[in-house]
């Protein structure tokens, strides 16, 4: 299990970068947080935020050859859709 923070970035639309998420933690929950076409679902603790990076969300393309930017990573970087 991971001790760092949980979220990972922003998106340009504002919707929080979370860590991938802890399936064995929700397996063994017996719990379901489905995730929509952008990667993101609904928690009733933290709203509605991303898990994963799925190309739904908004981009800003690159003149340098990484794929679209899709927002920035808590220590000022970057991010880039896959």
């Amino acid at each position: 299990m991971s001790s760092g923070p949980s979220v990972r970035g922003i998106a340009f639309n504002s919707v929080v970068f979370d860590a991938p998420a802890p399936v064995s933690n929700i397996l063994g929950a017996y719990t379901l947080a489905p995730f929509d076409d952008a990667g993101g679902h609904i928690n009733l603790a933290a709203g509605y935020h991303y898990h994963a990076a799925t190309g739904v969300s908004t981009q800003i393309a690159q003149d340098d050859g990484h794929t679209g930017m899709i927002g920035y990573a808590l220590d000022g970087y970057g991010m880039y859709n896959y």
